[in-house]
């Protein structure tokens, strides 16, 4: 299980972090670098909402509540440019 560190909103304006992987591509790797962030309803809540921000993806996807006929997940917003990157919304039912 990952740990669960809840943050206040004024926390999370100052929260800073990095990653380094690596891909053994020998074998046919299936795998993806994802941030998940959970909203709650209260402070100590139960987590109300998921939100994952894809890093980096190889031979994966994210889960999308409606796809188009070459199997891409259709996105509910697009063209969305934030911190130098354009991004997409998916709905996750």
């Amino acid at each position: 299980m990952f740990p669960f560190y809840p943050l206040s909103e004024k926390l999370m304006k100052f929260q800073q972090s990095s990653w380094f992987w690596t891909i053994d591509y020998s074998e046919t790797p299936v795998c993806d670098v994802t941030y998940d962030l959970f909203t709650a309803d209260s402070p100590g809540g139960a987590a109300a909402n998921e939100i994952m921000i894809w890093m980096a993806n190889y031979q994966s996807g994210p889960i999308s509540f409606e796809y188009d006929a070459e199997g891409e997940p259709i996105p509910v917003a697009s063209d969305i440019s934030l911190a130098g990157y354009t991004w997409y919304v998916v709905h996750i039912p």
